[in-house]
């Protein structure tokens, strides 16, 4: 009989960034004149966790570190929020 151990394992975010960059949120006048196809290919909170490896409490941590917002109950995030970022790195 074959036993097996679980070990806590570093969650697996480095993906996260560019799943939410594929459909950027550039704000209510601009969604609006998107394609329903290109609003529909945005994903869920559930789709992420299904797509990454980590806990839902580490998904959401590393979400609210991104800046990420939730519209119409797809998960976007903003150039604003990328050029943030980066700036506050390069300080």
């Amino acid at each position: 009989m074959s036993q097996f151990e679980l070990t806590v394992t570093k969650p697996r975010l480095r993906n996260l960034p560019s799943y939410l960059s594929r459909f950027e949120y550039e704000g209510p006048d601009i969604d609006e004149s998107s394609s329903e196809e290109d609003k529909s290919r945005r994903l869920s909170r559930k789709e992420l966790g299904s797509m990454i490896q980590a806990s839902p409490k580490e998904i959401e941590e590393e979400l609210e570190r991104l800046g990420a917002l939730e519209v119409d109950g797809k998960v976007v995030t903003t150039e604003a929020v990328k050029l943030e970022l980066t700036l506050c790195r390069c300080a």
